[in-house]
């Protein structure tokens, strides 16, 4: 079990890492068509799809590791005055809720990026196939999946050792 939690936590960090890479181009490509378009009255074509694509990177490759250091917004006002028994119990059933509403998420996502592949769907402007994005957002969300199934796990075995 070690291990595998070890194998999804560093796909997460590598995720991340290539989320924190396109944001920092998202950036770059934002400021450069700016200048471009303020000085030399010439954009970079294809900058609405290529933000478009970035976005959906940084977006899709960020949650995984969000969700490994428990980064997700948590409202506990309530949940803070509850026993621990019942913490648990909560815990358990939101996991359970998550992990199969994500794995029911990423099989449409992955049926989808399919669905984009055979019909060979493309940007408008850059032609870009955009299937490609939409499997890395599935493959991004299966990684998140699992995380969510090894807190789930966890809670179980956790809750199991104090009975």
């Amino acid at each position: 079990m070690k291990r595998f939690e070890n194998f999804v936590n560093r796909a997460a960090i590598i995720l991340n890492t290539v989320s924190g890479t396109a944001m920092a181009v998202l950036m770059l490509l934002i400021t450069l068509n700016v200048i471009l378009r303020a000085v030399f009255k010439s954009p970079i074509p294809g900058t609405y799809d290529y933000t478009g694509f970035l976005t959906i990177i940084i977006i899709g490759c960020g949650i995984a590791y969000c969700s490994v250091l428990d980064g997700h917004i948590e409202l506990t006002f309530l949940y803070d005055k509850l026993s621990l028994k019942l913490k648990k119990i909560i815990s358990i059933a939101g996991n359970l809720f998550s992990f199969l509403l994500m794995t029911l998420f990423s099989y449409s996502l992955f049926s989808y990026a399919l669905s984009q592949y055979q019909t060979k769907g493309v940007s408008i402007t850059t032609k870009t196939p955009l299937y490609i994005f939409s499997f890395i957002t599935a493959f991004c969300f299966v990684i998140f999946t699992l995380t969510i199934m090894i807190k789930l796990l966890d809670g179980i075995i956790s809750s199991k050792e104090n009975t």
